[in-house]
C-alpha cells in the first residue's frame, strides 16, 4: 500500500483526499517490492499530471508484505490509523480486501482485484458503491484459453502441473475453470499449493514427478 500526504502530512479525510484537500495524505499498499520498478514511475508520473510532486506538494507512506499475505491486514490498519486521504492497494486482490476490512470512508483503488464483485469489494462494475473503486483485468474467463495454448505448444502431453497459492483471494474460480478446461482436452491437472516463497522449489519437484510426456 501506499500513501500520499500533501504538505508533509500522510493522512487524509474521505472524499475529500481524492479531489486534493490541502493537508490531505494518500497510502499505497503493495504485496511485494518485485513489481516496484514498474508500477512506481507511473504511478508517480500520474500524481503529477495531477499537479502532485512527492516531497514538495505530496508524502508518500509505502507499505509493502513482502510476498508475506498474512501481513497485510496489519499494515492496511497502520495505513488507516494514520488518517491517509487515499489508499492505493496494488498487486493482488489481498490488498484491496484488508485496506476494506479497515475502513468504510477512507477511499481505496484497486489496480488489480481480479473479480472485485465476487470478491464482494464493489456491488457492481458500473456502481461500485462504498469507499472502493478501481481498475481490473477479469481472467478467470481466459483459463480455458490458456490450457489450449499449453496443449498446442505439448501436443504429446496428458498432464500439467498447476501452481496454486491457496490463500489468494479468487482462486478458487480460477481453478474450476482451468480443471473444466483439461477435463474437455483429455488433460489430468496436478494441484500444487506453494506460498510465494516456495513456489519455485514445488514447480521442480512436481515437474519431475510428472516425468516425460506420452503421446
Amino acid at each position: 500500500m501506499h500513501a500520499c500526504q500533501r504538505s508533509g502530512r500522510v493522512a487524509a479525510r474521505g472524499a475529500r483526499a481524492a479531489a486534493g484537500d490541502a493537508g490531505d495524505r494518500v497510502a499505497q499498499q503493495r504485496f511485494a517490492r518485485s513489481d516496484d520498478a514498474l508500477r512506481l514511475p507511473p504511478f508517480r508520473l500520474g500524481l503529477n499530471e495531477t499537479g502532485y510532486t512527492e516531497g514538495r506538494n505530496v508524502a508518500i507512506e509505502y507499505r509493502r508484505a513482502e510476498d508475506q499475505i498474512e501481513q497485510l491486514p496489519a499494515l492496511a490498519a497502520d495505513l488507516a490509523g494514520r488518517q491517509v486521504s487515499l489508499i492505493l492497494a496494488a498487486g493482488s486482490p489481498a490488498c484491496a480486501l484488508a485496506a476494506k476490512s479497515v475502513t468504510t470512508s477512507i477511499p481505496i483503488v484497486f489496480n488489480n482485484a481480479g473479480d472485485p464483485v465476487q470478491l464482494g469489494l464493489v456491488a457492481s462494475l458500473n456502481r461500485p458503491g462504498g469507499n472502493v473503486t478501481g481498475v481490473t483485468t477479469v481472467s478467470a474467463e481466459l483459463e480455458a484459453k490458456r490450457m489450449g495454448l499449453l496443449r498446442e505448444l505439448v501436443p504429446s502431453a496428458t498432464s500439467f502441473a498447476v501452481l496454486v497459492n491457496p490463500t489468494r483471494p479468487g482462486v478458487d474460480t480460477q481453478l474450476a475453470q482451468a480443471q473444466q478446461a483439461a477435463r474437455v482436452l483429455g488433460l489430468r491437472l496436478h494441484i500444487v499449493n506453494a506460498g510465494s516463497d516456495v513456489i519455485s522449489t514445488q514447480f521442480s519437484r512436481r515437474w519431475s514427478n510428472c516425468g516425460p510426456a506420452r503421446s
